[in-house]
């Protein structure tokens, strides 16, 4: 696979690749895609498929997702019901990087339905026993932070023990491209959380901990494609 973005300051080569097997390098696949798509913006116009490429198969009946709005949930004010406006994209980003390193997701080449990226990511791990709620995820992992409405994934790159750097679909581009109505347009980028802890309960960026799909076991019970699709350079350290 060939991806150019014009008029970027960069252009990526991909490669295809037998998926690693092995924990590290497999691991190192993930953080190498997660690095790649780092700065995507949905409002910036040569980013547009590249984003979208991130992301998968719209929901049935749609050509596009609804990337033209700022993400949000919002109470109607007929009946106070939760509803949402646009898409939210953490979850779909995150599973996009592990897919493209090899990760076996069973469903990412159909279409989405709206609002199961996290949840479906949970209880595929969970079923599969690659799910742990436990100590602390390791680069390459998914990890999941925050409850309910409030609920958020990413792909760790770092964890020093105390600050977890991560790169995260679902955040805010606070530029008005050329073009572009509305600011606040969805972007991957790179964060960084801090451990806490709240009584009983841990606190990743402030939000309590929920766990995170261990690439380790998935590479022991090789839950993964044949095939892998990295940046070219992806393994020139060795």
């Amino acid at each position: 696979m060939f991806i150019k973005l014009q008029k970027c300051t960069w252009v990526t080569e991909r490669e295809e690749i037998q998926t690693p097997t092995s924990e590290l390098l497999l691991r190192k696949a993930i953080i190498a895609n997660a690095m790649w798509a780092e700065g995507l913006s949905a409002g910036v116009v040569e980013q547009r498929e590249a984003f979208e490429f991130m992301l998968g198969k719209p929901p049935i009946g749609v050509e596009h997702f609804d990337l033209d709005r700022p993400f949000r949930v919002y109470a109607k004010k007929a009946d106070g019901r939760m509803a949402t406006q646009g898409v939210s994209t953490c979850g779909l980003v995150a599973e996009r990087i592990l897919e493209l390193s090899g990760v076996g997701w069973p469903w990412r080449d159909q279409p989405y339905s709206i609002g199961t990226a996290i949840s479906r990511s949970i209880g595929w791990a969970t079923r599969r026993r690659v799910w742990s709620s436990k100590g602390m995820p390791k680069p390459g992992d998914l990890c999941v932070i925050g409850n309910d409405l409030d609920v958020h994934a990413f792909v760790v790159i770092a964890n020093s023990g105390s600050v977890v750097v991560s790169i995260d679909g679902g955040q805010i581009d606070g530029r008005k491209p050329p073009g572009v109505k509305c600011t606040g347009l969805q972007r991957i980028a790179k964060c960084a959380r801090r451990w806490m802890s709240s009584g009983k309960q841990m606190l990743l960026g402030g939000k309590v901990y929920k766990g995170f799909v261990d690439i380790g076991l998935i590479s022991k019970y090789l839950l993964l494609y044949n095939k892998a699709n990295v940046p070219k350079g992806w393994n020139t350290d060795g």
